[in-house]
């Protein structure tokens, strides 16, 4: 094995910085700085680190390649990385090449960084990683802007939350830094409610960042997609979120994983969740995983037990009967909360519960020892629960419930099932179906299999729960993130759980569902999910002989997908969609949607101008796009007459986004004025828009300054630049800070640069 000097050690760490984020400006620290200033009483140096962190990442990139691992590599390795002046992609391409003897592609070096990010995770190398995030944030001002609360809120537990001592084990591995805590235990005995605790705590005593994210028993890299708030969706969304997981979120963040019940060999995405820089907590029924401390949540005492009884069941109070029903529970907290609700509700006595008990054969005591096994507790509350006393509208809502995520359901789940008032639904909570808080609805996992196994199938009640939660998610300006990828799941859930209904159920509600789905997903920019949403929805209306009043929708879709190529920068994909949908829509003779498309076609060709290099096709794309425009702008004017409508904001702000592009910039300042007139009065309803005006308001600025030759009045338009910037950038924080993922400040900061270095140019 080649040993390198410490001169060599510093040199690599200088040239490079471990490559993975190519800081400039590392010369001026210091060798000693560098090698000593790091936790130098916990045993390690970062060059001692960094060889670690190199030699474990190659053997873990041949492994996967089936390579021979020789320390020859290594060396080779090392020899190129002291000699490499600049590291990118094509030199570290060029470096696998020179040690393997093969040939790579890019995603065959991206592995290999991502093998290093791996291996400074599993050898927990954190002098090495403080000292890389003490370079970054000193060479780099910008930090990632996301939301402190990273997904929906869990509820918070009962008023009758027993403490429990675990509460305090969890939080003392989390304080010790132990970062992978496993919460294990059989389903309903608590451990979801302890975490729900956790998370609560934490949300109210800290500004920690937070995410619950509920596994639903498939696939939890898909989980945390669908449920995380941030990073947004794109085509390289696990690479995204790799990095955000094991480079870029806080120390003191917690992601909490609830009912994740497989093993890590039939999830193997649990081995990257253990990989996190922060805090993970799962819940499970399965009692280890070789990465996680494991705390198991017992079954509560039996005076604790009967206190719980008691507070649900509160008719009579008799020690020794309680007792021995407790007993006959198994200690197990749901089962106790289930009878006590259900004896209250049917007005039994102790004596009526312990002889109903014994008549059915009821006795769990002893599950504890039944290890992953729940079938004796759901064969046991299959006789508890009595389905025959149920009205066909009381199974309708049960049969609904079961088929929706084990998540809060909202009140409005009583508008979506068409219920003329609440009875049945108080009726089932009184008898223990389901629990209600001021969330809404929730039904446990194991309450819901025994309504699977007890209800027959209630095909028509589901198609109705699809239509009415299609309605929904219909189109909105500013959708609440948090509340729309709920309501998808759920949606995706009906569909999924139901496959009767993909044969039975009219083509329009799918259809609609799909597209509404899609909208929502454009609007977050999940591209990659609006599209293949968006495709369904027109695969579905193209399959009917007539389409009737679905041309409507399929001209909608249309729509849409060129929207999603725009933003996808697939101009010529976009165009297409664009006048597929400007054909239909002309046909339909729909004044106000074909306006719409109008003005999307003329932004598209606004952005091909720019992107092409021919003359030629340049005067025809802006002519095409002024024109399109033009017609979009008289149509909207005649539509609204005047009035306050974000159509209209956005025509004026599109029709100034072509008059920079024609260099009529005092047009464009003019447009973008009306626009934000409009918008300003539209107030909190448009405010992430205003912040797209104003940005449009410095680009302008900016244009017009580079134009000047008189130095005062470049000044000043710079300075009008950068003051719209900032406006714009404060709404979009804000923005991002309540959770819309729609914005980025990306674009701004680019622009403050080039300004900033304008000024630069004219005051030194």
């Amino acid at each position: 094995m080649m040993i390198l000097t410490l001169n060599e050690i510093s040199n690599i760490i200088q040239q490079n910085t471990l490559l993975l984020f190519a800081v400039d400006g590392i010369k001026a620290i210091g060798t000693e700085y560098i090698l000593n200033l790091y936790h130098k009483s916990k045993g390690r140096t970062v060059d001692e680190e960094m060889l670690l962190c190199l030699e474990y990442s190659l053997e873990i990139f041949t492994k996967s390649y089936e390579l021979e691992y020789t320390d020859s590599m290594i060396v080779n390795m090392y020899e190129k990385l002291g000699y490499a002046l600049e590291l990118n992609d094509d030199s570290w391409k060029e470096i696998l090449e020179s040690v393997t003897g093969l040939q790579f592609n890019k995603q065959d070096v991206e592995y290999w960084i991502h093998c290093i990010v791996k291996a400074i995770s599993e050898k927990r190398l954190v002098v090495l990683r403080d000292y890389l995030e003490g370079m970054r944030h000193k060479n780099f001002q910008e930090v990632k802007i996301y939301p402190r609360i990273l997904t929906t809120k869990p509820s918070l537990p009962p008023e009758e939350y027993v403490e429990r001592c675990e509460y305090d084990e969890i939080l003392k591995k989390i304080q010790n830094s132990r970062k992978l805590v496993l919460v294990n235990g059989l389903g309903g005995i608590g451990k979801s409610t302890v975490c729900r605790k956790i998370f609560h705590q934490f949300d109210g005593e800290a500004q920690r960042t937070l995410a619950w994210v509920t596994y639903h028993d498939k696939n939890l890299l898909e989980d945390l997609r669908k449920q995380l708030f941030f990073p947004k969706g794109s085509d390289d969304w696990k690479n995204q979120f790799l990095q955000f997981l094991q480079q870029d979120i806080e120390d003191t963040a917690v992601i909490f994983v609830d009912n994740i019940n497989v093993t890590e060999e039939e999830e193997p995405f649990l081995q990257e969740l253990s990989n996190a820089k922060c805090s993970v907590i799962c819940t499970s029924r399965i009692t280890g995983f070789s990465h996680y401390d494991t705390v198991p949540i017992d079954f509560l005492s039996t005076d604790a037990c009967i206190r719980l009884f008691y507070k649900y069941y509160g008719l009579e109070y008799d020690d020794a009967k309680i007792r021995r029903i407790v007993k006959r529970a198994g200690k197990h907290t749901l089962v106790i909360e289930i009878l006590a609700k259900i004896s209250k509700s049917e007005r039994y006595t102790l004596t009526d519960l312990e002889n109903m008990l014994e008549e059915r054969g009821f006795d769990l005591e002893g599950i504890a020892s039944i290890e992953l096994r729940e079938d004796n507790l759901i064969g046991h509350l299959l006789h508890t629960f009595n389905t025959e006393k149920l009205n066909q509208q009381q199974k309708r809502i049960l049969y609904c419930m079961s088929l929706l995520p084990s998540e809060r359901i909202p009140y409005k789940f009583k508008i979506w099932m068409e219920l003329s008032n609440s009875y049945n639904l108080n009726y089932l909570e009184r008898h223990a179906w389901f629990i209600a808080d001021n969330q809404g609805y929730y039904m446990h996992p194991v309450i819901k299999e025994v309504v699977r196994r007890a209800i027959i199938p209630q095909t028509d009640a589901a198609e109705m729960l699809l239509k009415n939660l299609t309605k929904e998610i219909s189109y909105t300006e500013n959708p609440d993130h948090e509340l729309s990828m709920r309501l998808i799941s759920f949606i995706e859930a009906v569909i999924e759980t139901v496959p009767l209904l993909l044969e039975n159920v009219p083509v329009g509600i799918l259809a609609e569902a799909y597209y509404n789905i899609s909208v929502l997903y454009g609007q977050f920019k999940d591209y990659t999910k609006a599209l293949s949403d968006v495709q369904k929805c027109i695969c579905l209306i193209k399959s009917q002989e007539k389409q009737g009043e679905l041309k409507e929708l399929l001209g909608s879709a249309y729509n849409h997908k060129g929207y999603i190529y725009y933003y996808d920068y697939k101009d010529s994909l976009a165009e297409k969609s664009y006048l597929n949908a400007y054909k239909i829509r002309k046909e339909l003779k729909k004044k106000k949607s074909l306006v719409e498309t109008e003005s999307n076609l003329a932004l598209l060709y606004q952005g091909m101008w720019k992107a092409e290099k021919d003359e030629m096709k340049k005067n025809t794309y802006l002519q095409s796009a002024e024109k399109y425009q033009k017609n979009a702008l008289r149509g909207f004017q005649s539509i609204f007459r005047g009035k306050d409508h974000s159509n209209m904001a956005s025509a004026y702000n599109n029709m100034a986004v072509i008059m920079n592009s024609a260099g009529k910039n005092e047009a464009a300042v003019f447009y973008y004025n009306k626009a934000a007139e409009i918008r300003c009065r539209l107030n909190n309803t448009s405010r992430g828009d205003l912040s797209v005006t104003y940005l449009g308001l410095g680009n302008t600025f900016y244009d017009m300054a580079i134009q000047r030759t008189n130095r005062l009045y470049c000044l000043h338009d710079l300075k009008m630049a950068k003051l719209y910037l900032k406006m714009a950038k404060e709404i979009r924080v804000a923005e991002i800070r309540n959770g819309n993922q729609k914005w980025s400040l990306d674009e701004i900061e680019v622009m403050n640069v080039k300004i900033k270095e304008k000024i630069k140019l004219f005051t030194d």
